[in-house]
């Protein structure tokens, strides 16, 4: 049985199981996560640079994570920001993936109908899985943190489950089931076959290597061996066409 525990009001149902005896996964409400992370350097989400309207999925977001959904959705929330939501179905699963190694802290705005009930499950790169089950949406007070020990974050997973009308009981949009500010403490370090730092690898990055083929380091030089060769020229069409966060 995994030492995880969830401090906080209103869970109806938990679950942790997980293989390290070592590690916690704690839920935070708001006032200690902003204790937990501070001095820590924390990478935000907004939302804002994001143009209104559906979205292709998964979501890539500017602090290396994604959101995988069908219908990725930007809509102007109450206060004027910028907010994320999918509610097409209401039921189906929104998930946080792309944490980098040694992600220990998560934390997001949510809105949610008060009489929803919805599931979020957060997993560790160990196998360890925090379950909330049941939750209403009053009583997440607007906020979801997480903090790991001894271990990692890899999936976050909120599921609308159900209210007095159903999944999503008091009406589709915005106020059922959006994010905000989506904070990490650490993010995938860009890929180094992103040599001109366009933001993807492609003809730029090709000709960088081709350029400086055979001198000894500097530019073009991904895999850090000191010479520019074969073994870039490999590690750049290998990853040609990936995005790079």
């Amino acid at each position: 049985m995994q030492n995880a525990f969830v401090s906080g009001l209103g869970v109806l149902g938990l679950l942790a199981i997980g293989s390290l005896a070592n590690a916690e996964v704690v839920e935070l409400d708001r006032r200690d996560f902003n204790d937990a992370i501070a001095g820590l350097a924390m990478h935000v989400e907004d939302f804002e640079s994001f143009s209104a309207g559906a979205h292709q999925g998964p979501l890539q977001l500017a602090n290396g994570l994604q959101m995988e959904s069908n219908i990725p959705w930007i809509a102007s929330g109450p206060n004027g920001q910028v907010l994320m939501d999918n509610f097409v179905p209401l039921t189906e699963p929104r998930t946080f993936t792309g944490f980098a190694d040694g992600a220990r802290y998560f934390g997001i705005d949510v809105l949610f109908g008060t009489q929803d009930e919805y599931d979020v499950a957060v997993e560790t790169a160990a196998g360890a899985v925090l379950q909330i089950t049941a939750r209403r949406g009053s009583a997440f007070d607007g906020f979801f943190g997480v903090q790991i020990t001894d271990d990692s974050i890899v999936r976050v997973t909120f599921t609308v489950v159900g209210g007095p009308g159903g999944p999503g009981g008091d009406g589709g949009g915005i106020g059922n089931y959006a994010f905000d500010n989506a904070a990490v403490d650490a993010v995938v370090a860009p890929c180094p076959e992103d040599l001109d730092g366009s933001g993807v690898v492609d003809l730029g990055d090709l000709s960088v290597v081709l350029f400086n083929f055979g001198l000894l380091g500097g530019p073009g030089d991904v895999t850090g061996d000191g010479l520019v060769d074969l073994a870039d020229l490999s590690a750049v069409l290998f990853a040609f066409g990936q995005a790079c966060p």
